[in-house]
């Protein structure tokens, strides 16, 4: 192509050159408009993004334990409705939820008595766990109402699913679906009869006595100790039960609190026996059997000191049932009974 300078006038009003240049105008406009555009569109961009970023780290941070939607922390009994920090709703009716472990994987209330509705926000972090005395209500997200009396305990599921374990139930364990519900009555007690204690002369001379000392080496006072029946005192069994402890007879320690239990439907610390007889089968493991025994304590009823610790037991049992692991043997100095 010829300079500009030497082009005639035809070849410098060509349409097609007028064209192709107006269009290399337009392109050259319309980058520095886009140039334009983007210099002032890249920072609210780039803060969008860190938003968006800090929106999702916020979201998979480790999730605390449940506070009141205000922000204050909750307390320690839920006599009316609250709602919380992750959008689930207590609402009690004549009862009282008291909070027993809040955590960030699980919440746990016990409702005494009375009626309760709760309104679980489902997908959040933790299990949340109801405990109604002989019966156990376990959550991850649902509506459902417990009502709870002296003879029975009923859990109905509005929405979700519930799981509902007792010992009093068919298998321990009923999965609850929308419009199901369940009655778990409070079986009585039933009477009966105290162990007869096996006399001396019944005893084969090469058999030892279950009442036999590792210490002395033979039979121990332990056998002139014993009373009968309607003459030995709760209490005295109790303290009879703890020297067979002391001794290493954990078996016979658990018999006689058995028999004083038997013995004695009506004393005021028969929920300390129970407890008593928990924490020996814990000892040996028996997690299984030592549940119904704290269900029990926790029934009759235990000193408030004694009532936080049956506690944290059942949930070590009930979390070592769950992951398939049982505690191990506690440490035999640890005392079993609190004054």
């Amino acid at each position: 192509m010829r300079p500009w300078h030497e082009r005639t006038d035809d070849e410098i009003i060509d349409e097609e050159s007028i064209h192709r240049m107006w269009r290399g105008i337009e392109v050259r406009r319309a980058k520095g408009r886009l140039r334009r555009r983007w210099s002032l569109a890249a920072p609210a961009v780039i803060a969008a993004a860190a938003g968006a970023m800090f929106l999702w780290s916020s979201s998979r941070s480790p999730a605390a334990p449940l506070r009141l939607a205000s922000g204050v922390e909750l307390p320690s009994e839920i006599a009316a409705r609250v709602v919380l920090s992750d959008g689930s709703v207590i609402s009690p009716q004549g009862g009282t939820v008291r909070v027993l472990a809040n955590r960030a994987d699980v919440f746990e209330g016990l409702l005494s008595e009375g009626d309760a509705r709760f309104e679980v926000t489902p997908g959040g972090p933790r299990r949340w766990i109801v405990e109604c005395g002989w019966v156990q209500v376990e959550v991850a997200g649902t509506v459902f109402e417990v009502r709870r009396r002296e003879t029975f305990v009923r859990v109905s599921v509005e929405r979700g699913a519930v799981l509902v374990r007792s010992t009093h139930l068919p298998e321990g364990v009923r999965r609850l679906e929308p419009g199901e519900s369940v009655e778990v009555r409070r079986p009585e007690p039933q009477p009966s009869r105290p162990l007869q204690q096996p006399q001396p002369e019944q005893l084969p001379a090469t058999q030892s006595s279950p009442f036999a000392s590792p210490l002395s080496g033979g039979v121990s006072s332990e056998r002139q100790q014993i009373a009968p029946a309607e003459r030995e005192s709760f209490q005295g069994m109790l303290a009879r039960a703890d020297r067979a402890r002391a001794a290493g007879e954990s078996a016979v320690a658990e018999r006689i609190l058995l028999q004083a239990l038997a013995r004695y439907p009506g004393h005021r610390d028969r929920g300390v026996a129970w407890f008593t007889v928990a924490r020996i089968r814990l000892r040996k493991g028996r997690c299984e059997e030592a549940l119904g025994a704290i269900d029990r304590a926790l029934e009759e009823g235990l000193p408030e000191a004694l009532r936080e610790v049956a506690r944290a037991r059942r949930t070590e049992c009930l979390e070592g049932r769950r992951d398939g692991l049982l505690p191990g043997p506690r440490d035999e100095s640890e005392p079993l009974r609190q004054p």
